[in-house]
């Protein structure tokens, strides 16, 4: 019978070579796996919505948003309870963003001396919400930034 050769390292050496061998292949796995999850990962990005197309007529869309730019009227003047709104209309529709008006708002509403004043109010509807008023449409479009 043939007689096993020793291993021709010192055992030191054969413990040291075998961990490091140990641990490359380790490092090895870690690095394969990674590669896989990122690999399978980048085609399941979630993809935007196109926005639905909306059927509602223009009137539609703009009376809930002109309320709004009344009552935000409303909620800015010194006594609300005498005010006669007139219908707003619509001084301008904004580009920037789809559903983005400045609406004119005229007022009858008694000042702080107790005088009936007619004032146009102009005030900025984004979606739905208020986003800013005043009595000039300019400056009103410097504070939204349109």
């Amino acid at each position: 019978m043939r007689e096993k050769l020793p291993f021709p390292w010192p055992p030191k050496v054969r413990d040291v070579l075998a961990a490091t061998v140990c641990g490359a292949a380790v490092l090895v796995v870690i690095i394969l796996v990674v590669a896989f999850v990122l690999s399978a990962n980048s085609g399941n990005r979630p993809r935007q919505r196109e926005p639905e197309p909306d059927h509602r007529t223009e009137e539609e869309i703009l009376r809930p948003a002109a309320v709004v730019a009344e009552r935000w009227v409303l909620n800015h003047l010194l006594a609300p309870s005498t005010a006669t709104i007139h219908p707003a209309r619509l001084h301008s529709r904004v580009r920037v963003e789809q559903f983005s008006y400045i609406f004119a708002v005229e007022v009858d509403a008694q000042n702080a001396f107790g005088a009936m004043l007619r004032k146009t109010f102009y005030v900025a509807v984004r979606r739905g919400v208020a986003i800013a008023g005043g009595e000039s449409a300019r400056d009103v479009r410097a504070l939204v930034g349109w």
